[in-house]
Protein backbone atom coordinates (compact mmCIF):
# COMPACT_ATOMS: atom_id res chain seq x y z
CA UNK A 1 0.00 0.00 0.00
CA UNK A 2 1.16 3.50 -0.47
CA UNK A 3 2.13 6.15 2.25
CA UNK A 4 0.54 9.32 2.76
CA UNK A 5 3.02 11.58 1.98
CA UNK A 6 1.75 14.85 3.49
CA UNK A 7 2.33 12.61 7.29
CA UNK A 8 5.92 12.09 6.86
CA UNK A 9 7.88 14.77 8.44
CA UNK A 10 10.14 14.86 5.92
CA UNK A 11 8.36 15.73 2.90
CA UNK A 12 7.27 19.12 4.43
CA UNK A 13 11.81 20.02 4.63
CA UNK A 14 11.95 18.74 1.19
CA UNK A 15 8.96 20.36 0.03
CA UNK A 16 10.20 23.56 1.21
CA UNK A 17 13.58 23.13 0.19
CA UNK A 18 12.37 22.24 -3.26
CA UNK A 19 10.01 24.69 -3.48
CA UNK A 20 12.39 27.70 -2.53
CA UNK A 21 14.60 26.54 -5.55
CA UNK A 22 11.62 26.04 -7.96
CA UNK A 23 10.68 29.76 -6.97
CA UNK A 24 14.05 31.40 -7.54
CA UNK A 25 14.06 29.24 -10.78
CA UNK A 26 10.46 30.72 -11.71
CA UNK A 27 11.70 34.83 -10.64
CA UNK A 28 14.72 34.40 -13.13
CA UNK A 29 12.34 32.81 -16.20
CA UNK A 30 9.99 35.94 -15.40
CA UNK A 31 12.94 38.32 -15.29
CA UNK A 32 14.27 36.83 -18.22
CA UNK A 33 10.55 37.57 -19.83
CA UNK A 34 10.36 40.48 -19.56
CA UNK A 35 13.74 41.18 -20.89
CA UNK A 36 12.51 39.80 -23.87
CA UNK A 37 9.52 41.48 -24.61
CA UNK A 38 11.76 44.79 -23.80
CA UNK A 39 13.63 43.73 -26.55
CA UNK A 40 16.77 43.89 -24.44
CA UNK A 41 17.70 40.33 -24.60
CA UNK A 42 17.58 37.58 -27.14
CA UNK A 43 17.91 34.46 -25.25
CA UNK A 44 15.39 31.84 -25.09
CA UNK A 45 12.38 31.93 -23.24
CA UNK A 46 12.79 29.57 -20.00
CA UNK A 47 9.12 30.48 -18.69
CA UNK A 48 7.15 27.57 -19.70
CA UNK A 49 10.05 25.02 -19.12
CA UNK A 50 10.59 26.09 -15.83
CA UNK A 51 6.60 26.04 -15.55
CA UNK A 52 6.73 22.85 -16.93
CA UNK A 53 9.60 21.24 -14.56
CA UNK A 54 7.73 22.27 -11.23
CA UNK A 55 4.73 20.60 -11.90
CA UNK A 56 6.64 17.62 -12.77
CA UNK A 57 8.81 17.77 -9.80
CA UNK A 58 6.25 18.00 -7.81
CA UNK A 59 3.95 14.81 -8.45
CA UNK A 60 7.58 13.12 -9.12
CA UNK A 61 8.08 13.92 -5.50
CA UNK A 62 4.54 13.26 -3.97
CA UNK A 63 4.84 9.80 -5.90
CA UNK A 64 8.37 8.70 -4.41
CA UNK A 65 6.69 9.79 -1.24
CA UNK A 66 3.98 7.79 -1.49
CA UNK A 67 5.31 4.74 -3.10
CA UNK A 68 3.49 1.33 -3.90
CA UNK A 69 0.71 1.05 -6.71
CA UNK A 70 1.57 5.10 -7.07
CA UNK A 71 5.04 5.54 -7.52
CA UNK A 72 4.19 2.23 -9.65
CA UNK A 73 2.03 4.18 -12.07
CA UNK A 74 4.09 6.84 -12.08
CA UNK A 75 6.99 5.02 -13.43
CA UNK A 76 5.22 2.89 -15.55
CA UNK A 77 3.93 6.53 -17.06
CA UNK A 78 7.19 7.80 -17.78
CA UNK A 79 8.38 4.56 -19.38
CA UNK A 80 5.66 3.91 -21.40
CA UNK A 81 5.63 7.23 -22.93
CA UNK A 82 9.22 7.32 -23.32
CA UNK A 83 9.32 4.01 -25.32
CA UNK A 84 6.68 5.32 -27.05
CA UNK A 85 8.46 8.43 -28.23
CA UNK A 86 11.51 6.48 -28.86
CA UNK A 87 9.83 3.48 -30.99
CA UNK A 88 8.44 6.88 -33.11
CA UNK A 89 11.77 8.54 -33.46
CA UNK A 90 13.32 5.50 -34.61
CA UNK A 91 10.65 3.78 -37.17
CA UNK A 92 10.32 0.84 -35.27
CA UNK A 93 7.59 -1.33 -36.47
CA UNK A 94 4.65 -1.93 -35.21
CA UNK A 95 5.16 -5.23 -32.87
CA UNK A 96 8.62 -4.21 -32.11
CA UNK A 97 7.22 -1.41 -30.73
CA UNK A 98 4.69 -3.23 -28.51
CA UNK A 99 6.79 -5.34 -27.20
CA UNK A 100 9.36 -2.66 -25.87
CA UNK A 101 6.26 -0.40 -24.26
CA UNK A 102 5.18 -3.84 -22.42
CA UNK A 103 8.67 -5.02 -21.44
CA UNK A 104 9.12 -1.39 -20.13
CA UNK A 105 5.84 -0.82 -18.29
CA UNK A 106 4.20 -4.58 -17.38
CA UNK A 107 7.99 -5.31 -16.32
CA UNK A 108 7.68 -3.14 -13.35
CA UNK A 109 5.14 -5.41 -11.95
CA UNK A 110 8.02 -8.18 -11.49
CA UNK A 111 10.29 -5.35 -9.72
CA UNK A 112 8.13 -5.80 -6.81
CA UNK A 113 9.87 -9.76 -6.45
CA UNK A 114 12.93 -7.17 -5.25
CA UNK A 115 14.89 -9.72 -6.97
CA UNK A 116 18.19 -9.14 -9.04
CA UNK A 117 17.60 -12.09 -11.06
CA UNK A 118 14.33 -10.82 -12.30
CA UNK A 119 16.36 -7.72 -13.11
CA UNK A 120 18.48 -9.17 -14.86
CA UNK A 121 16.02 -11.46 -16.61
CA UNK A 122 13.90 -8.76 -18.53
CA UNK A 123 16.25 -7.42 -20.98
CA UNK A 124 17.22 -11.00 -21.88
CA UNK A 125 13.95 -11.96 -21.78
CA UNK A 126 12.72 -9.37 -24.46
CA UNK A 127 15.69 -9.89 -26.58
CA UNK A 128 14.30 -13.56 -27.02
CA UNK A 129 11.11 -11.99 -27.81
CA UNK A 130 11.95 -9.33 -30.53
CA UNK A 131 13.87 -12.26 -32.28
CA UNK A 132 11.13 -14.21 -32.71
CA UNK A 133 9.23 -11.28 -35.10
CA UNK A 134 11.14 -11.85 -37.88
CA UNK A 135 11.00 -15.70 -37.86
CA UNK A 136 7.15 -16.15 -37.14
CA UNK A 137 6.36 -13.12 -39.39
CA UNK A 138 9.34 -13.63 -42.18
CA UNK A 139 9.99 -9.98 -42.65
CA UNK A 140 13.84 -9.66 -42.61
CA UNK A 141 14.90 -7.06 -44.11
CA UNK A 142 16.03 -4.69 -41.02
CA UNK A 143 15.05 -7.12 -38.79
CA UNK A 144 18.33 -6.88 -37.15
CA UNK A 145 18.50 -3.36 -36.84
CA UNK A 146 14.83 -3.54 -35.07
CA UNK A 147 16.04 -5.97 -32.58
CA UNK A 148 18.65 -4.04 -31.86
CA UNK A 149 16.35 -0.45 -31.31
CA UNK A 150 14.07 -2.71 -29.13
CA UNK A 151 16.57 -3.77 -26.92
CA UNK A 152 18.54 -0.33 -26.64
CA UNK A 153 15.31 1.71 -25.71
CA UNK A 154 15.10 -1.19 -23.01
CA UNK A 155 18.21 -0.82 -21.34
CA UNK A 156 18.06 3.10 -22.12
CA UNK A 157 14.68 4.01 -21.07
CA UNK A 158 12.30 0.18 -19.47
CA UNK A 159 15.35 -0.51 -17.48
CA UNK A 160 16.22 2.82 -15.37
CA UNK A 161 12.80 2.93 -14.26
CA UNK A 162 12.84 -0.93 -13.02
CA UNK A 163 16.24 0.43 -10.85
CA UNK A 164 14.15 3.23 -9.43
CA UNK A 165 11.98 0.87 -7.69
CA UNK A 166 14.53 -1.06 -6.56
CA UNK A 167 16.39 1.88 -4.50
CA UNK A 168 12.85 2.96 -3.85
CA UNK A 169 12.19 -0.57 -2.05
CA UNK A 170 15.51 0.08 0.20
CA UNK A 171 14.92 2.05 3.60
CA UNK A 172 17.58 4.67 2.54
CA UNK A 173 15.84 4.33 -0.82
CA UNK A 174 13.60 7.21 -0.65
CA UNK A 175 16.54 9.98 0.47
CA UNK A 176 18.88 8.79 -1.89
CA UNK A 177 16.44 9.04 -4.41
CA UNK A 178 15.51 12.54 -4.08
CA UNK A 179 18.93 13.40 -3.36
CA UNK A 180 19.60 12.42 -6.98
CA UNK A 181 16.69 13.67 -9.07
CA UNK A 182 17.79 16.90 -7.49
CA UNK A 183 21.34 17.05 -8.38
CA UNK A 184 20.09 15.63 -11.84
CA UNK A 185 17.90 18.47 -12.72
CA UNK A 186 19.72 21.34 -11.20
CA UNK A 187 22.40 19.59 -13.44
CA UNK A 188 20.77 20.69 -16.47
CA UNK A 189 18.89 24.07 -15.31
CA UNK A 190 22.54 25.04 -14.30
CA UNK A 191 24.25 23.24 -16.96
CA UNK A 192 22.26 25.20 -19.96
CA UNK A 193 22.09 28.89 -18.00
CA UNK A 194 26.07 29.02 -17.72
CA UNK A 195 26.68 27.01 -21.02
CA UNK A 196 24.21 29.83 -22.90
CA UNK A 197 26.16 32.61 -20.85
CA UNK A 198 29.42 31.93 -21.47
CA UNK A 199 29.23 29.85 -24.63
CA UNK A 200 33.28 28.31 -25.48
CA UNK A 201 34.25 25.23 -26.85
CA UNK A 202 31.87 22.47 -27.73
CA UNK A 203 31.89 19.44 -25.86
CA UNK A 204 30.66 17.27 -28.73
CA UNK A 205 29.75 19.13 -32.12
CA UNK A 206 28.79 16.52 -33.84
CA UNK A 207 26.82 14.84 -31.38
CA UNK A 208 25.11 18.26 -29.76
CA UNK A 209 26.52 21.54 -31.73
CA UNK A 210 25.03 23.83 -28.73
CA UNK A 211 26.27 21.44 -25.54
CA UNK A 212 29.97 23.44 -24.20
CA UNK A 213 32.40 22.13 -21.86
CA UNK A 214 31.19 25.68 -19.86
CA UNK A 215 27.97 24.43 -19.61
CA UNK A 216 29.30 20.63 -18.51
CA UNK A 217 30.82 22.54 -15.77
CA UNK A 218 28.15 24.43 -15.04
CA UNK A 219 25.94 20.90 -14.95
CA UNK A 220 29.01 19.49 -12.34
CA UNK A 221 28.27 22.37 -10.45
CA UNK A 222 24.63 22.36 -10.44
CA UNK A 223 24.98 18.64 -9.12
CA UNK A 224 26.99 19.59 -6.55
CA UNK A 225 24.78 22.46 -5.42
CA UNK A 226 21.58 19.97 -5.54
CA UNK A 227 22.89 16.93 -3.80
CA UNK A 228 24.32 19.06 -0.75
CA UNK A 229 21.32 21.16 -0.50
CA UNK A 230 18.76 18.21 -0.93
CA UNK A 231 21.40 15.74 1.61
CA UNK A 232 21.15 18.26 4.16
CA UNK A 233 17.14 18.56 4.18
CA UNK A 234 16.47 15.05 4.10
CA UNK A 235 19.43 13.81 6.45
CA UNK A 236 20.90 11.51 3.74
CA UNK A 237 23.52 10.04 6.13
CA UNK A 238 27.34 9.73 4.71
CA UNK A 239 30.33 11.82 5.11
CA UNK A 240 32.47 13.84 2.53
CA UNK A 241 33.45 11.41 0.17
CA UNK A 242 29.88 10.13 -0.43
CA UNK A 243 28.31 13.66 -0.64
CA UNK A 244 31.98 13.87 -3.67
CA UNK A 245 31.06 10.42 -5.07
CA UNK A 246 26.69 11.48 -5.57
CA UNK A 247 27.71 14.77 -6.86
CA UNK A 248 30.48 13.23 -9.58
CA UNK A 249 27.49 9.90 -10.43
CA UNK A 250 25.21 12.69 -10.88
CA UNK A 251 26.69 15.20 -12.59
CA UNK A 252 28.22 12.94 -15.40
CA UNK A 253 24.88 10.42 -15.45
CA UNK A 254 22.81 13.58 -16.41
CA UNK A 255 25.07 14.82 -18.51
CA UNK A 256 26.15 11.47 -20.53
CA UNK A 257 22.04 11.02 -20.46
CA UNK A 258 21.71 14.12 -22.08
CA UNK A 259 24.13 12.90 -24.96
CA UNK A 260 22.58 9.56 -25.27
CA UNK A 261 19.51 11.10 -26.52
CA UNK A 262 20.83 13.98 -28.64
CA UNK A 263 22.49 11.71 -30.68
CA UNK A 264 19.61 9.14 -30.97
CA UNK A 265 17.56 12.55 -32.15
CA UNK A 266 20.69 13.33 -34.03
CA UNK A 267 20.78 10.52 -36.28
CA UNK A 268 16.83 10.50 -36.84
CA UNK A 269 16.72 14.07 -37.57
CA UNK A 270 14.29 14.87 -34.97
CA UNK A 271 14.53 18.30 -32.78
CA UNK A 272 11.87 17.22 -29.87
CA UNK A 273 11.36 13.45 -28.70
CA UNK A 274 7.60 14.45 -28.37
CA UNK A 275 4.98 17.51 -27.91
CA UNK A 276 3.55 16.64 -24.58
CA UNK A 277 5.66 18.52 -22.35
CA UNK A 278 5.80 22.23 -22.94
CA UNK A 279 8.63 23.82 -23.11
CA UNK A 280 11.02 20.83 -23.16
CA UNK A 281 8.78 18.64 -25.93
CA UNK A 282 8.50 14.98 -24.96
CA UNK A 283 9.01 13.17 -21.86
CA UNK A 284 12.58 12.20 -23.24
CA UNK A 285 13.21 15.46 -23.26
CA UNK A 286 12.97 16.08 -19.48
CA UNK A 287 13.81 12.49 -18.08
CA UNK A 288 17.10 11.51 -20.09
CA UNK A 289 19.12 13.20 -17.55
CA UNK A 290 17.89 10.71 -15.34
CA UNK A 291 18.39 7.18 -17.24
CA UNK A 292 21.87 7.12 -16.92
CA UNK A 293 21.73 8.34 -13.59
CA UNK A 294 19.26 6.19 -11.51
CA UNK A 295 21.27 3.26 -12.69
CA UNK A 296 24.68 4.52 -11.47
CA UNK A 297 22.80 5.71 -7.87
CA UNK A 298 21.66 1.86 -7.44
CA UNK A 299 25.53 0.63 -8.18
CA UNK A 300 26.64 3.79 -5.17
CA UNK A 301 24.35 2.52 -2.98
CA UNK A 302 25.04 -1.57 -3.39
CA UNK A 303 28.83 0.02 -3.25
CA UNK A 304 27.94 1.82 -0.14
CA UNK A 305 26.20 -1.25 1.58
CA UNK A 306 29.68 -3.24 0.82
CA UNK A 307 32.59 -1.19 1.74
CA UNK A 308 30.25 0.73 4.84
CA UNK A 309 30.39 -2.66 6.67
Amino acid sequence: MPDNPFTDPLFADTALTVGGALLILLAGAVLREWRRSRGRSAERALLAPVVTASIVVALLMVALFAGGFVLMICSAAIAGIGTYEYATMTSLGRPYTLLLVIWSTGGLLLTEMQSVHVLLLLPVTLFLSATIVPVVSGRVDGAHRQVGAVVFGYLYIGLPMAYLLFIRSDPAGLRLLLVVIAGAWLADTCGYAIGSKLGGPKLAPTVSPDKTWSGAAGSVVGAMLGVALLRHAVALPGGLRHLVVLGAVTAIGAVWGDLVESFVKRDWRVKDAGVILPGFGGVLDRFDSLFITIPATYYVMLGEQYFGR
